[in-house]
């Protein structure tokens, strides 16, 4: 019988995962076309043509983490825009699955992690965080932030927890500040919830 439970449930997650990568896929493949973008031009041709000057880009500040995945993934995607939306659409994907996640943390519900993943996949809500190349800090947060809030409400893995948190704010440190405040409400919630059992 447990061995029978456990089949189904690598059954429910691969049709789970397959659910995301397809939903996402449908409401991202337009995206597939698109061209750089904006900044995108600047950031890429400074990227692959003068690496040394992007410290002295605007965006250097704000999302730091977007020029070191510039310069790392220019190396092999060059100024290939399909490429770069790829890229996006595996962080949509990458977003989708950390959100649910962060739901069966929050919920202890399986069920309710598996419809937000679906729900966060066929969102075109921010769609531009993940087909303009520049912008891409404000979905380099989402899986930094939910996966931090996850390992720290499970009690477990506290040094990831921080981890992934401290990576949320160095992507995004006006969005990624916000799971500093959220795990220390939940601690809070969670403090006041036990001494009033007792």
């Amino acid at each position: 019988m447990i061995e029978i439970l456990r089949k189904r449930q690598k059954l429910i997650f691969v049709i789970f995962v397959f659910l995301i990568f397809t939903i996402s896929l449908l409401t991202f493949w337009r995206a597939l076309s698109f061209d750089f973008w904006g900044e995108d031009w600047e950031q890429i041709w400074f990227v692959v043509f003068n690496p040394s000057m992007i410290n002295h880009q605007y965006e250097t500040w704000p999302h730091p983490i977007v020029i070191y995945e510039e310069l790392f993934l220019a190396k092999f995607l060059g100024s290939n825009p399909f490429y770069w939306q790829i890229v996006g659409y595996l962080l949509k994907v990458l977003g989708a699955l950390a959100v649910s996640l962060m739901m069966l943390g929050i919920t202890r519900s399986r069920r309710a992690a598996f419809f937000t993943g679906l729900i966060f996949a066929s969102s075109v809500g921010g769609l531009g965080s993940v087909t303009w190349m520049a912008a891409h800090a404000s979905a380099l947060v989402i899986p930094f932030l939910c996966l931090g809030i996850y390992f720290w409400i499970i009690r477990k893995y506290y040094v990831l927890a921080l981890a992934l948190l401290l990576f949320s704010i160095w992507s995004d440190p006006a969005r990624g500040i916000l799971g500093s405040f959220l795990v220390i409400l939940w601690d809070s919630l969670s403090f006041v919830q036990h001494t009033n059992k007792d």
